[in-house]
């Protein structure tokens, strides 16, 4: 009786122990999650930044100057790379924006690897001009790192919207509601 008696004792700190542990670790794992958005947040443009015209090459590895000044519409950035698991499944929504928005705005592919970009914009059957080679100073003044991840910019260089990751959930709202328009939805690779 006395051995039952201590080892449902034991059980009890045991279940106690496990439990705060459990606690802290969820008020960690909060903090953590707390500070990565924190951390998002001040690596991504805001709406109202000013960003600056910038060269980049097409697929025929020519310069090209990029400068919002030269249409009297927005111009969406289309930010990817041809290996990008999300940009993959975002492609279907590109495709759909790029042909909904025409007209509304200039639709410019950016692409931060050219491996193999001329294949993937084929077989993407992406209907917008394409550029890659940025300089380090765009990349780094436009904060661009993650892909894919969306840019509108006005005429006057300032920043409208800005939709980092692919086009689920609240990010798909949103870009559907700018736009008026219902996107397709990502497709599993």
């Amino acid at each position: 009786m006395k051995r039952d008696t201590w080892a449902t004792g034991l059980l009890i700190v045991l279940l106690v122990c496990s439990l705060l542990l459990s606690l802290f670790l969820a008020r960690r794992v909060k903090s953590f999650r707390d500070y990565v958005e924190l951390m998002k947040s001040e690596s991504q443009l805001a709406v109202g930044d000013l960003v600056a015209s910038f060269s980049a090459k097409d697929l025929d590895g020519r310069t090209v100057m990029i400068n919002y000044g030269s249409t009297n519409v927005p111009t969406l950035l289309y930010i990817f790379a041809p290996d990008c698991e999300w940009c993959a499944k975002n492609v279907s929504n590109v495709q759909y924006l790029a042909t909904e928005a025409r007209g509304n705005c200039r639709i410019i592919g950016l692409s931060l690897s050219s491996d193999n970009l001329r294949d993937y914009a084929v077989r993407n059957n992406l209907n917008f001009p394409i550029y890659a080679e940025l300089q380090f100073a765009v990349t780094r003044q436009y904060k661009m790192g993650g892909t894919p991840q969306t840019i509108l910019v006005s005429p006057e260089g300032r920043v409208l919207r800005n939709w980092p990751g692919a086009y689920v959930g609240a990010r798909q709202q949103e870009v559907e509601d700018y736009f008026h328009i219902q996107l397709p939805g990502v497709t599993e690779q």
